[in-house]
């Protein structure tokens, strides 16, 4: 009898050992594995994808997976990826949380995995906003909190849960911190890795502006100078008769060449500029008016009509008196180069309430050939020129609109345009109205 007790505890302990053995060799292959796959790869998705099947799934037999990404600089907590019954779902509507108290800050605090009983905590957690009810009426049960350190930096927490109570063993905490470790470094290489691509593409965009920028100076730097000379020449040997004509052309192309000479010098003010904009109650309707009177002739000569419909209640803006002349006169010399004879160009002020509060308006309008999609998101970039100003033959070096913006938005304002092909443009700058005097 105790012969065949000590046989039977023997081949019990044999078969302990050997389960025990074929954990480990699993856990050791997974870690290998996942290891392999997570530093072999920079790409996030198929990151998020080896946590999920090799490690929640695979390893531990888990339907949910919450990958929770930290910023130290703001300490916030935010979803990065998630996972719920096998099906992903977008995290971007997940609210942003504090750092403060709950089984994921803890773990980032702490730096130290947990295993968490939600049949208790649940509740808490929801009734304090720090929960995410997804997928069907059923309660996870069980959960993992493990860190994921790259370096000395916690990146985050992997989030496992089951719908099992106690489904979870201390000894799952042995293997889950170095994958958790594993995916902290690739994440974060995989994010230097999009930085770098983003950082490239900049820099080629960059290059191409310049390139553009040198052609662009060089085609508009050439033909004034060349006219100039031609002209001065006929001023020597041409006929007499002609004298007034030459100096007519002569007047142009000097002023076309003052205009880009201004363009360049504003552009590098801009950018050395330092300190604020010395902002005061400015008077829109007037601007406006002034503007009008002092380009009319000019739009006659060229077959404009040049109006203006201020608005009689309109309050002063917050603006900076010269730099919005400067800025606004840019947008009606840009909408009258683009608006063929015939056409018009007006300036309407108004007072308009968006989602922030109350602004003052000004809208340039014309009846020119409007602006493409794909031009659309590139009009306010520095050297940018689109396929119209070569179809009108526009001078310029494709700074004009990209120093309105920024002296516009230097005095808190913005600038949008609308438009459609064929069906002109308008450009609209807002600026937050002056504080109105409380009288005594």
């Amino acid at each position: 009898m105790s012969d065949m007790t000590e046989g039977n505890s023997t081949i019990e302990e044999i078969q302990r050992l050997r389960a025990g053995l074929e954990r480990h060799t699993r856990q050791l292959t997974t870690l290998y594995e996942v290891g392999r796959t997570l530093t072999g790869t920079l790409d996030l998705r198929e990151i998020y994808r080896v946590m999920f099947h090799e490690i929640a799934q695979k390893l531990l037999g888990a339907p949910h997976l919450t990958v929770a990404l930290y910023e130290p600089e703001t300490e916030m907590i935010y979803c990065g990826f998630a996972i719920v019954d096998g099906q992903e779902i977008d995290p971007t509507p997940l609210p942003r949380i504090p750092l403060d108290g709950g089984p994921v800050s803890d773990t980032i605090r702490t730096r130290q995995p947990r295993i968490v009983d939600l049949r208790g905590l649940g509740p808490q957690l929801i009734a304090r906003g720090r929960a995410v009810l997804v997928g069907d009426e059923r309660m996870p049960q069980s959960a993992l909190y493990v860190p994921m350190v790259a370096g000395d930096k916690v990146v985050g927490v992997m989030h496992i849960q089951r719908y099992e109570a106690d489904a979870f063993r201390e000894a799952d905490l042995l293997l889950l911190p170095i994958l958790a470790n594993y995916a902290a470094i690739a994440l974060a290489n995989a994010r230097l890795f999009a930085e770098a691509q983003r950082h490239v593409a900049e820099l080629e965009h960059l290059d191409r502006l310049k390139d553009q920028f040198i052609a662009n100076i060089n085609h508009e730097l050439r033909t004034p100078l060349t006219n100039i000379e031609l002209y001065v020449t006929l001023l020597e040997h041409g006929r007499p008769e002609k004298q007034d004509e030459y100096l007519r052309t002569l007047h142009h192309e000097m002023d076309r060449l003052e205009k880009l000479i201004e363009d360049l010098l504003e552009f590098s003010q801009l950018d050395l500029s330092s300190g604020p904009i010395q902002v005061a109650p400015t008077d829109l309707n007037r601007l406006a008016v002034a503007l009008v009177a002092d380009r009319s002739t000019l739009a006659g000569d060229r077959g404009l009509l040049l109006d203006c419909l201020p608005d009689p209640d309109l309050p002063p803006a917050l603006a900076d008196p010269d730099k919005i002349d400067q800025a606004v006169s840019n947008l009606v010399a840009n909408a009258m180069n683009y608006t063929p004879r015939g056409g018009s160009v007006t300036l309407i002020t108004a007072v308009r309430r968006w989602a922030d509060g109350e602004w003052v308006t000004l809208t340039v309008g014309d009846t020119g050939p409007g602006i493409s999609a794909e031009e659309m998101p590139h009009l306010f970039e520095r050297f940018f020129r689109g396929e119209a100003s070569l179809r009108f033959n526009v001078p310029g070096t494709g700074l004009g609109l990209a120093i309105c913006k920024e002296l516009v938005e230097w005095m808190g304002g913005r600038i949008t345009v609308e438009s459609q092909p064929g069906q002109g443009a308008a450009f609209t700058v807002w600026l937050k109205p002056a504080p109105r005097l409380s009288s005594t």
